[in-house]
């Protein structure tokens, strides 16, 4: 039947992807926590939107707030001078509004002022930069000096601000995932036009169900199925003709990796069930309802 061959082979191509890409986001996600990458992008962005590079004003002193950051030494410690010999400890995520408390209380108590206090508006005339001078006056005369309103404003910029740090962030990942899929394709001689062509000759071998798609959480799971398809590599593929042959499959993997694991599994469910029952009786189109001139229908479940 050739309809069921191709619903079999498009189940087995998404199977394969959405496996992989269980398999590049765990490795990513290991190289991520090994390598610190979200707390660097934090204090690169800290220090990019704080205007202090070299993290010896307001970043510092944000950055050894008790409210952002309980974890380190402290206001009367020098970050700048630690992180000569060790990196400062930043966090991965900073809330908004303790960002916004925080800066109020830097502002308002300086560490070159330990235990003062000094009016907000005049804090924040006496700030050296003049960008951030501009615009915190802005909002303290938007808000008419209400402590709370002009923490609300410093916070939804700071999202705003964290919005584009992520982007980058986001990026960097994506980049780092095609470079990690291309090598996990080539280790394991995942090349996907390799095992299409074997799918169609031998569509026994994809006989999945959605309760078996609904178990494969770990990526210990993804590797025990993947390698039970026809990938790997055998002696024949190991001259040089061959490998070059194999190289658009795996670039072809490595691509459909972007799109991520829960893509290509939830379009996989909806395959599963195409073969398998069809719509379940409830999730049929229902008839048109007398007199009110329209059908109603209810989308097929996921």
């Amino acid at each position: 039947m050739l309809l069921g061959d191709v619903v079999n082979l498009f189940i087995g191509l998404c199977l394969t992807f959405a496996l992989f890409g269980l398999l590049v986001s765990a490795v990513v996600e290991g190289l991520a926590s090994l390598m610190d990458w979200r707390s660097k992008t934090m204090l690169k962005g800290l220090k990019d939107i704080l205007n202090d590079q070299h993290l010896q004003g307001l970043a510092r002193d944000i950055l050894a707030h008790g409210a952002v950051n309980p974890r380190s030494p402290g206001p009367r410690v020098d970050i700048a001078a630690a992180g000569r010999a060790k990196r400062p400890i930043v966090p991965s995520y900073i809330p908004s509004m303790q960002f916004a408390g925080a800066l109020i209380d830097v502002l308002q108590n300086p560490s070159s002022r330990p235990g003062s206090e000094i009016d907000l508006a005049s804090a924040i005339a006496s700030m050296p930069d003049a960008q951030l001078r501009g615009w915190l006056q802005g909002v303290y005369m938007r808000t008419a000096g209400d402590l709370n309103g002009f923490r609300a404003e410093v916070a939804d910029w700071f999202d705003n601000a964290m919005d584009r740090v992520s982007g980058g962030y986001k990026r960097h990942t994506q980049a780092v995932s095609v470079i990690v899929a291309f090598i996990l394709a080539t280790i394991m001689n995942v090349d996907i036009f390799y095992l299409g062509n074997a799918l169609w000759a031998h569509s026994a071998i994809i006989s999945v169900s959605p309760e078996q798609v609904a178990k494969l959480t770990t990526p210990q799971d993804a590797y025990a199925m993947l390698t039970s398809f026809p990938v790997g590599w055998a002696e024949k593929d190991l001259a040089v003709i061959s490998i070059l042959h194999h190289i658009p499959g795996w670039i072809a993997v490595a691509v459909a990796a972007l799109f991520g694991a829960p893509f290509w599994f939830d379009l996989l469910q909806r395959f599963v069930q195409l073969r398998g029952t069809g719509m379940a009786p409830s999730d049929k189109p229902k008839p048109a309802v007398a007199g009110s001139g329209s059908v109603v229908a209810v989308a097929s479940a996921a």
